[in-house]
């Protein structure tokens, strides 16, 4: 009974931690993006393009 219990535990965590980093990966890409469109636009107004 014990080993069930731990293996579910352990899916469990499983679960969360890839949730976790779905939600850390889809952060750190709004973030990049964000990023990328910054360094562009501040390209763009460095060379003087509208």
């Amino acid at each position: 009974m014990p080993r069930i219990d731990r293996s579910l535990r352990a899916c469990q965590h499983g679960v969360h931690s890839s949730r976790l980093l779905f939600f850390s990966l889809q952060f750190g890409n709004s973030i990049l993006s964000m990023y990328v469109v910054v360094e562009i636009k501040t390209l763009y107004i460095d060379v003087g393009l509208p």
